[in-house]
Protein backbone atom coordinates (compact mmCIF):
# COMPACT_ATOMS: atom_id res chain seq x y z
CA UNK A 1 0.00 0.00 0.00
CA UNK A 2 1.43 3.10 -0.82
CA UNK A 3 2.56 6.10 1.87
CA UNK A 4 0.47 9.08 0.98
CA UNK A 5 3.36 12.21 1.36
CA UNK A 6 2.58 15.40 2.36
CA UNK A 7 1.62 18.46 0.22
CA UNK A 8 4.99 20.26 0.43
CA UNK A 9 7.08 17.18 -0.31
CA UNK A 10 4.70 16.04 -3.66
CA UNK A 11 6.24 17.28 -6.94
CA UNK A 12 4.01 20.10 -8.16
CA UNK A 13 2.55 19.18 -11.65
CA UNK A 14 3.74 20.38 -14.61
CA UNK A 15 2.36 22.99 -16.73
CA UNK A 16 0.71 21.73 -20.32
CA UNK A 17 3.16 22.85 -23.05
CA UNK A 18 2.18 25.34 -24.92
CA UNK A 19 3.31 24.49 -28.78
CA UNK A 20 4.95 26.40 -30.88
CA UNK A 21 3.31 28.26 -34.44
CA UNK A 22 0.30 29.45 -34.91
CA UNK A 23 -3.04 27.51 -35.63
CA UNK A 24 -6.20 27.86 -37.27
CA UNK A 25 -7.47 29.72 -35.12
CA UNK A 26 -5.08 32.23 -34.24
CA UNK A 27 -4.42 33.00 -38.32
CA UNK A 28 -8.03 34.00 -38.76
CA UNK A 29 -8.45 36.16 -35.28
CA UNK A 30 -5.58 38.55 -35.74
CA UNK A 31 -4.10 39.84 -32.47
CA UNK A 32 -3.36 43.64 -32.22
CA UNK A 33 0.46 44.98 -31.90
CA UNK A 34 -0.36 47.39 -29.81
CA UNK A 35 -0.90 47.29 -25.63
CA UNK A 36 -4.26 48.24 -25.74
CA UNK A 37 -7.86 46.12 -26.01
CA UNK A 38 -8.45 44.98 -29.11
CA UNK A 39 -10.97 46.71 -31.43
CA UNK A 40 -14.36 45.59 -31.51
CA UNK A 41 -15.27 44.19 -34.69
CA UNK A 42 -18.50 45.93 -36.99
CA UNK A 43 -19.70 42.49 -36.93
CA UNK A 44 -21.02 40.57 -34.01
CA UNK A 45 -23.73 40.88 -31.42
CA UNK A 46 -23.80 44.16 -29.72
CA UNK A 47 -23.35 43.86 -25.79
CA UNK A 48 -25.54 43.41 -23.47
CA UNK A 49 -26.41 46.62 -21.05
CA UNK A 50 -26.70 46.81 -17.47
CA UNK A 51 -29.26 47.73 -15.24
CA UNK A 52 -27.98 51.51 -14.78
CA UNK A 53 -27.79 51.52 -19.05
CA UNK A 54 -31.01 50.50 -19.22
CA UNK A 55 -32.52 52.58 -16.51
CA UNK A 56 -30.22 55.85 -18.47
CA UNK A 57 -31.41 55.21 -22.16
CA UNK A 58 -35.18 54.82 -20.35
CA UNK A 59 -34.55 58.57 -18.56
CA UNK A 60 -33.04 59.85 -22.02
CA UNK A 61 -35.93 58.44 -24.27
CA UNK A 62 -38.87 59.83 -21.52
CA UNK A 63 -37.42 63.76 -21.84
CA UNK A 64 -36.72 63.74 -25.45
CA UNK A 65 -40.56 62.11 -26.15
CA UNK A 66 -38.97 59.10 -28.54
CA UNK A 67 -37.57 56.01 -27.03
CA UNK A 68 -33.53 55.87 -27.68
CA UNK A 69 -32.56 52.98 -29.68
CA UNK A 70 -29.95 50.89 -28.47
CA UNK A 71 -26.53 51.33 -29.44
CA UNK A 72 -24.91 49.84 -31.95
CA UNK A 73 -21.68 48.55 -32.30
CA UNK A 74 -19.07 50.65 -34.08
CA UNK A 75 -15.69 50.19 -34.76
CA UNK A 76 -13.04 51.61 -31.53
CA UNK A 77 -10.31 52.54 -32.06
CA UNK A 78 -6.88 52.00 -31.02
CA UNK A 79 -5.15 55.32 -30.78
CA UNK A 80 -5.75 58.19 -28.78
CA UNK A 81 -7.05 60.33 -31.14
CA UNK A 82 -9.64 60.75 -33.72
CA UNK A 83 -11.09 57.92 -36.05
CA UNK A 84 -8.05 56.68 -38.57
CA UNK A 85 -9.40 57.78 -41.98
CA UNK A 86 -10.43 54.76 -43.74
CA UNK A 87 -8.90 54.27 -47.22
CA UNK A 88 -10.98 51.47 -48.82
CA UNK A 89 -14.32 52.03 -50.57
CA UNK A 90 -17.47 53.76 -48.51
CA UNK A 91 -19.99 51.51 -47.23
CA UNK A 92 -22.54 50.76 -49.51
CA UNK A 93 -25.65 53.66 -48.27
CA UNK A 94 -28.59 51.52 -46.90
CA UNK A 95 -31.26 52.17 -49.99
CA UNK A 96 -34.17 50.99 -46.94
CA UNK A 97 -36.99 53.50 -46.49
CA UNK A 98 -35.93 53.99 -43.21
CA UNK A 99 -31.98 55.68 -44.27
CA UNK A 100 -34.26 57.18 -47.17
CA UNK A 101 -34.14 61.32 -47.13
CA UNK A 102 -37.83 62.45 -45.76
CA UNK A 103 -38.24 64.87 -48.08
CA UNK A 104 -36.80 66.81 -51.23
CA UNK A 105 -34.76 69.46 -49.20
CA UNK A 106 -32.89 66.83 -47.31
CA UNK A 107 -32.29 64.81 -50.27
CA UNK A 108 -31.07 68.33 -52.25
CA UNK A 109 -28.92 68.72 -48.88
CA UNK A 110 -27.52 65.23 -49.29
CA UNK A 111 -26.64 65.86 -52.89
CA UNK A 112 -24.87 69.08 -51.95
CA UNK A 113 -22.88 66.99 -49.36
CA UNK A 114 -21.36 63.96 -51.81
CA UNK A 115 -20.24 66.65 -54.25
CA UNK A 116 -17.69 68.01 -52.10
CA UNK A 117 -16.35 64.64 -50.28
CA UNK A 118 -12.97 63.93 -49.35
CA UNK A 119 -11.67 61.24 -47.23
CA UNK A 120 -14.16 59.28 -44.85
CA UNK A 121 -15.49 60.64 -41.71
CA UNK A 122 -18.29 58.84 -39.57
CA UNK A 123 -21.94 60.29 -39.19
CA UNK A 124 -24.96 59.21 -37.71
CA UNK A 125 -28.00 58.85 -39.84
CA UNK A 126 -31.62 59.31 -38.69
CA UNK A 127 -32.14 55.93 -38.20
CA UNK A 128 -28.83 56.26 -35.17
CA UNK A 129 -26.75 54.30 -37.19
CA UNK A 130 -23.40 54.93 -37.65
CA UNK A 131 -21.83 54.81 -41.19
CA UNK A 132 -19.10 56.04 -42.82
CA UNK A 133 -19.82 59.37 -44.82
CA UNK A 134 -17.34 61.58 -47.21
CA UNK A 135 -16.18 64.47 -45.22
CA UNK A 136 -16.00 68.07 -46.38
CA UNK A 137 -13.01 69.53 -47.29
CA UNK A 138 -11.36 71.54 -44.57
CA UNK A 139 -11.32 75.56 -45.54
CA UNK A 140 -7.70 77.30 -44.37
CA UNK A 141 -8.68 80.25 -42.27
CA UNK A 142 -7.72 83.07 -43.61
CA UNK A 143 -4.56 85.51 -43.44
CA UNK A 144 -5.27 88.46 -41.77
CA UNK A 145 -3.72 91.69 -43.53
CA UNK A 146 -0.36 92.33 -43.18
CA UNK A 147 -1.18 95.69 -42.02
CA UNK A 148 -4.36 97.71 -40.36
CA UNK A 149 -4.53 100.33 -43.50
CA UNK A 150 -4.74 96.93 -46.00
CA UNK A 151 -7.93 96.72 -48.28
CA UNK A 152 -9.34 93.81 -49.38
CA UNK A 153 -8.79 95.20 -52.78
CA UNK A 154 -6.08 97.18 -54.63
CA UNK A 155 -6.70 100.79 -54.42
CA UNK A 156 -6.34 102.97 -57.70
CA UNK A 157 -4.77 106.27 -57.67
CA UNK A 158 -7.27 109.26 -56.64
CA UNK A 159 -8.46 111.27 -59.35
CA UNK A 160 -10.22 114.50 -58.28
CA UNK A 161 -12.81 114.08 -60.67
CA UNK A 162 -14.35 116.75 -62.23
CA UNK A 163 -14.69 118.67 -59.47
CA UNK A 164 -13.00 122.29 -57.54
CA UNK A 165 -10.40 121.67 -55.35
CA UNK A 166 -9.06 124.24 -53.12
CA UNK A 167 -5.69 123.22 -51.34
CA UNK A 168 -3.60 125.65 -48.91
CA UNK A 169 0.13 126.22 -50.39
CA UNK A 170 1.16 125.19 -46.66
CA UNK A 171 -0.93 122.03 -46.37
CA UNK A 172 0.68 121.54 -50.26
CA UNK A 173 4.27 121.16 -48.68
CA UNK A 174 3.38 119.61 -45.56
CA UNK A 175 4.37 115.53 -47.17
CA UNK A 176 7.92 116.67 -48.41
CA UNK A 177 9.66 118.68 -50.58
CA UNK A 178 8.75 116.18 -52.88
CA UNK A 179 5.06 116.97 -53.37
CA UNK A 180 6.46 120.88 -54.50
CA UNK A 181 10.05 120.84 -55.71
CA UNK A 182 9.45 117.36 -57.89
CA UNK A 183 8.70 117.37 -61.44
CA UNK A 184 4.78 116.46 -61.88
CA UNK A 185 1.68 117.50 -63.61
CA UNK A 186 -2.32 117.55 -63.29
CA UNK A 187 -4.94 116.30 -65.50
CA UNK A 188 -7.08 118.98 -65.02
CA UNK A 189 -6.67 123.32 -64.79
CA UNK A 190 -4.78 124.80 -62.27
CA UNK A 191 -3.92 127.79 -60.80
CA UNK A 192 -1.29 128.90 -57.81
CA UNK A 193 -1.71 131.81 -56.05
CA UNK A 194 1.08 133.11 -54.20
CA UNK A 195 0.36 135.84 -51.41
CA UNK A 196 3.34 135.68 -49.49
CA UNK A 197 6.80 134.10 -49.63
CA UNK A 198 9.15 133.64 -52.77
CA UNK A 199 11.32 131.31 -54.86
CA UNK A 200 11.52 129.22 -58.53
CA UNK A 201 9.49 128.01 -60.60
CA UNK A 202 9.78 125.55 -63.12
CA UNK A 203 7.01 125.13 -65.88
CA UNK A 204 7.51 123.24 -69.42
CA UNK A 205 11.32 123.33 -68.47
CA UNK A 206 11.97 126.83 -68.08
CA UNK A 207 12.52 128.11 -64.66
CA UNK A 208 11.83 131.76 -63.41
CA UNK A 209 11.30 133.24 -60.47
CA UNK A 210 8.11 134.45 -58.47
CA UNK A 211 7.52 136.30 -55.59
CA UNK A 212 4.31 137.42 -53.36
CA UNK A 213 0.99 137.98 -54.94
CA UNK A 214 2.40 135.83 -58.36
CA UNK A 215 -0.51 133.94 -59.86
CA UNK A 216 0.28 130.94 -61.96
CA UNK A 217 -2.12 129.67 -64.81
CA UNK A 218 -1.53 125.86 -65.89
CA UNK A 219 -2.87 123.99 -68.14
CA UNK A 220 -4.09 120.13 -68.16
CA UNK A 221 -0.70 117.92 -68.44
CA UNK A 222 1.79 121.02 -67.73
CA UNK A 223 4.66 119.82 -65.97
CA UNK A 224 6.01 121.91 -63.48
CA UNK A 225 7.70 122.16 -60.03
CA UNK A 226 8.59 125.04 -57.87
CA UNK A 227 11.21 125.78 -54.92
CA UNK A 228 10.96 127.82 -52.07
CA UNK A 229 13.01 130.21 -50.20
CA UNK A 230 10.76 130.78 -47.55
CA UNK A 231 7.60 130.19 -45.93
CA UNK A 232 5.19 130.43 -48.18
CA UNK A 233 1.08 131.20 -48.17
CA UNK A 234 -1.73 130.76 -51.26
CA UNK A 235 -3.91 128.50 -52.77
CA UNK A 236 -3.62 126.27 -55.30
CA UNK A 237 -7.29 125.91 -57.25
CA UNK A 238 -8.39 123.13 -59.76
CA UNK A 239 -10.85 123.63 -62.09
CA UNK A 240 -13.20 120.52 -63.41
CA UNK A 241 -11.95 119.16 -66.57
CA UNK A 242 -15.14 120.60 -67.97
CA UNK A 243 -13.67 124.18 -67.50
CA UNK A 244 -10.69 123.18 -69.93
CA UNK A 245 -11.92 124.45 -72.89
CA UNK A 246 -12.87 127.61 -71.15
CA UNK A 247 -9.76 128.78 -69.76
CA UNK A 248 -6.03 129.28 -71.72
CA UNK A 249 -4.57 126.59 -73.73
CA UNK A 250 -0.87 127.31 -72.12
CA UNK A 251 0.39 128.45 -69.48
CA UNK A 252 1.05 131.64 -67.89
CA UNK A 253 2.98 133.64 -65.01
CA UNK A 254 0.32 136.75 -63.84
CA UNK A 255 2.01 139.18 -61.25
CA UNK A 256 0.05 141.78 -59.81
CA UNK A 257 1.23 144.84 -58.29
CA UNK A 258 -2.85 146.80 -58.00
CA UNK A 259 -4.03 146.54 -54.27
CA UNK A 260 -7.47 145.86 -56.25
CA UNK A 261 -6.59 143.56 -58.35
CA UNK A 262 -4.98 141.21 -55.47
CA UNK A 263 -7.99 141.41 -53.64
CA UNK A 264 -10.27 140.21 -56.32
CA UNK A 265 -8.17 137.45 -57.20
CA UNK A 266 -8.61 136.24 -53.46
CA UNK A 267 -11.99 136.99 -52.85
CA UNK A 268 -12.95 134.69 -56.14
CA UNK A 269 -11.02 132.20 -54.15
CA UNK A 270 -12.45 133.06 -51.11
CA UNK A 271 -16.26 132.31 -52.66
CA UNK A 272 -15.38 129.22 -53.91
CA UNK A 273 -13.90 127.72 -50.80
CA UNK A 274 -16.95 129.10 -48.62
CA UNK A 275 -19.40 127.10 -51.65
CA UNK A 276 -17.13 124.26 -50.94
CA UNK A 277 -17.16 124.22 -47.34
CA UNK A 278 -21.12 125.11 -46.60
CA UNK A 279 -22.45 121.97 -48.61
CA UNK A 280 -25.86 123.93 -49.59
CA UNK A 281 -28.88 122.85 -52.41
CA UNK A 282 -27.55 123.66 -55.88
CA UNK A 283 -23.98 124.13 -54.93
CA UNK A 284 -22.60 122.42 -58.29
CA UNK A 285 -24.40 125.29 -60.44
CA UNK A 286 -23.35 127.87 -57.77
CA UNK A 287 -19.36 126.27 -57.96
CA UNK A 288 -19.88 126.76 -61.65
CA UNK A 289 -20.74 130.34 -61.86
CA UNK A 290 -18.04 131.42 -59.57
CA UNK A 291 -15.53 129.29 -61.63
CA UNK A 292 -17.10 130.80 -64.55
CA UNK A 293 -16.68 134.50 -63.53
CA UNK A 294 -12.86 133.41 -62.50
CA UNK A 295 -11.80 132.17 -65.59
CA UNK A 296 -13.62 134.98 -67.38
CA UNK A 297 -11.42 137.52 -64.75
CA UNK A 298 -8.16 135.67 -65.81
CA UNK A 299 -8.73 135.46 -69.53
CA UNK A 300 -9.41 139.91 -68.92
CA UNK A 301 -6.02 140.02 -67.19
CA UNK A 302 -3.99 137.74 -69.55
CA UNK A 303 -4.83 140.16 -72.68
CA UNK A 304 -4.27 143.31 -71.12
CA UNK A 305 -0.71 142.43 -70.62
CA UNK A 306 2.06 142.21 -72.90
CA UNK A 307 3.20 138.69 -73.07
CA UNK A 308 6.70 138.83 -70.68
CA UNK A 309 8.67 135.66 -72.68
CA UNK A 310 7.26 136.12 -76.54
CA UNK A 311 8.92 135.11 -78.44
CA UNK A 312 10.43 132.10 -77.49
CA UNK A 313 13.94 130.72 -78.30
CA UNK A 314 15.06 127.59 -80.04
CA UNK A 315 15.97 125.73 -76.86
CA UNK A 316 12.94 126.88 -74.70
CA UNK A 317 10.82 125.57 -77.52
CA UNK A 318 12.99 122.28 -77.24
CA UNK A 319 12.61 121.97 -73.70
CA UNK A 320 8.82 122.29 -73.73
CA UNK A 321 8.07 119.58 -76.17
CA UNK A 322 10.73 117.48 -74.52
CA UNK A 323 8.85 118.00 -71.15
CA UNK A 324 5.39 117.46 -73.62
CA UNK A 325 7.02 113.96 -74.72
CA UNK A 326 7.42 112.99 -70.90
CA UNK A 327 4.50 113.82 -69.74
CA UNK A 328 2.84 111.40 -72.85
CA UNK A 329 3.87 108.38 -71.39
CA UNK A 330 6.05 108.88 -67.60
CA UNK A 331 8.12 105.17 -67.54
CA UNK A 332 11.81 104.95 -67.30
CA UNK A 333 11.99 102.07 -69.73
CA UNK A 334 12.21 105.43 -72.22
CA UNK A 335 16.07 106.99 -72.62
CA UNK A 336 17.25 110.31 -72.92
CA UNK A 337 18.37 108.95 -76.12
CA UNK A 338 14.73 107.78 -77.41
CA UNK A 339 12.84 111.20 -76.73
CA UNK A 340 16.09 113.19 -78.41
CA UNK A 341 15.26 110.76 -81.65
CA UNK A 342 11.79 111.63 -81.49
CA UNK A 343 12.63 115.36 -81.24
CA UNK A 344 15.40 115.08 -84.24
CA UNK A 345 18.10 116.15 -82.29
CA UNK A 346 20.90 114.88 -80.67
CA UNK A 347 21.23 113.62 -76.76
CA UNK A 348 23.95 116.05 -76.18
CA UNK A 349 22.16 119.15 -77.55
CA UNK A 350 18.70 118.17 -76.01
CA UNK A 351 20.62 118.22 -72.61
CA UNK A 352 22.58 121.12 -73.41
CA UNK A 353 19.07 123.06 -74.25
CA UNK A 354 17.60 121.81 -70.74
CA UNK A 355 20.45 122.94 -69.03
CA UNK A 356 20.20 126.84 -70.80
CA UNK A 357 16.26 126.77 -70.23
CA UNK A 358 15.91 125.29 -66.55
CA UNK A 359 19.58 124.22 -64.82
CA UNK A 360 19.14 120.80 -65.13
CA UNK A 361 19.58 118.22 -67.40
CA UNK A 362 17.74 116.40 -69.40
CA UNK A 363 18.29 112.94 -67.56
CA UNK A 364 17.59 114.78 -64.31
CA UNK A 365 14.30 116.16 -65.23
CA UNK A 366 13.23 112.55 -67.08
CA UNK A 367 14.43 110.64 -63.38
CA UNK A 368 12.28 113.88 -61.01
CA UNK A 369 9.39 112.79 -63.17
CA UNK A 370 9.11 109.11 -62.96
CA UNK A 371 10.27 109.35 -58.94
CA UNK A 372 7.13 112.04 -58.12
CA UNK A 373 4.66 109.46 -60.14
CA UNK A 374 6.48 106.75 -57.73
CA UNK A 375 5.90 108.32 -54.54
CA UNK A 376 2.63 109.30 -55.69
CA UNK A 377 1.42 105.54 -55.61
CA UNK A 378 3.31 104.55 -52.92
CA UNK A 379 1.59 107.00 -50.67
CA UNK A 380 -1.58 107.17 -52.46
CA UNK A 381 -2.03 103.29 -53.40
CA UNK A 382 -1.95 99.91 -51.40
CA UNK A 383 -0.15 98.73 -54.91
CA UNK A 384 2.18 96.16 -54.34
CA UNK A 385 6.16 97.67 -55.32
CA UNK A 386 6.40 95.21 -58.44
CA UNK A 387 3.23 96.40 -59.59
CA UNK A 388 4.41 99.88 -59.31
CA UNK A 389 7.73 98.95 -60.74
CA UNK A 390 5.92 97.71 -63.96
CA UNK A 391 4.20 100.55 -64.44
CA UNK A 392 6.56 102.78 -64.61
CA UNK A 393 8.81 101.01 -66.70
CA UNK A 394 11.64 98.94 -64.66
CA UNK A 395 12.65 95.48 -65.11
CA UNK A 396 12.39 94.56 -62.38
CA UNK A 397 11.14 95.24 -58.45
CA UNK A 398 14.93 94.71 -57.16
CA UNK A 399 16.08 97.65 -59.42
CA UNK A 400 13.05 100.16 -58.75
CA UNK A 401 13.88 99.50 -55.37
CA UNK A 402 17.87 100.46 -55.65
CA UNK A 403 17.10 103.60 -58.06
CA UNK A 404 14.05 104.70 -56.03
CA UNK A 405 17.03 103.90 -52.84
CA UNK A 406 19.54 106.37 -54.70
CA UNK A 407 17.21 109.25 -55.49
CA UNK A 408 15.33 109.63 -52.46
CA UNK A 409 17.86 108.13 -49.51
CA UNK A 410 15.41 105.06 -48.56
CA UNK A 411 13.47 102.18 -49.56
CA UNK A 412 10.16 102.52 -51.45
CA UNK A 413 8.70 100.32 -47.80
CA UNK A 414 10.13 102.52 -45.88
CA UNK A 415 8.70 105.66 -47.53
CA UNK A 416 5.48 104.10 -47.85
CA UNK A 417 5.78 103.15 -43.38
CA UNK A 418 5.64 107.08 -42.86
CA UNK A 419 2.80 107.64 -45.24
Amino acid sequence: MATKLPSFLQRPTPAPVKKLGKTSADIATPKPIFRSKPPVLLTGAAPELNARQKTRLQEQGARSGTPKPAPQVTQKSIFRTAPPVLVGKAAAPDRSAAAAPRNATEAGQEDTEDRHKVGFRHRTDPTGRVAATLAAPKVAPSRPARRSGKRPEETTPPDPGNRFRIVALPRLAKGGRWRTEAMRSYSAPVLIWFTCGQGRITIAGETRGFGAHNAIFLPPGTMHGFETTAQIFGSQVTFPRDFAGMLPDRPHHLRFRDATEQNELSQMIDNLQRELDRELPVADKALAHHGGLLSVWLERQILKRDPEDSPQTAAKRLVAAFTALVEEDVSAAHSVGDFAAKLGVTPTHLTRSCKAACGRSAHEILSDRVFYEARSLLRETDWPVKRIAETLGFTSPAYFTRAFQKATRETPTAFRRRR
